[in-house]
């Protein structure tokens, strides 16, 4: 039998583990757990309600993304798994 690793998009990262998912995509951009998974990191602005109106980047916005999630990654505690930035195209982002 082949293992076919599963990825779950997820505001509750602690759910998506209990279920067994293989990878972890929090849209949240929040922390999963210490269970060793890989973690996508993702980012965005606000919630599905807000982030069509957050969308100003007063800087270039690969630059802005870029120091958000550092910014995020320097303040949740990483347990030992691999993490994979996302910057998140299409959430929060006008396609200019």
């Amino acid at each position: 039998m082949v293992h076919i690793p599963i990825s779950v998009d997820t505001f509750k990262p602690k759910v998506a583990l209990a279920s067994g998912a293989d990878i972890i995509n929090s849209v949240s951009g929040g922390l999963a757990a210490s269970r060793k998974v890989p973690y996508i990191f993702m980012h965005s602005r606000g919630t599905p309600h807000t982030m069509g109106i957050m969308t100003e980047y007063p800087e270039c916005v690969t630059a802005a993304v870029v120091k958000e999630l550092k910014d995020r990654l320097a303040s949740v505690r990483l347990y030992d798994f691999t993490v994979v930035l996302d910057p998140g195209l299409g959430f929060a982002k006008a396609p200019d």
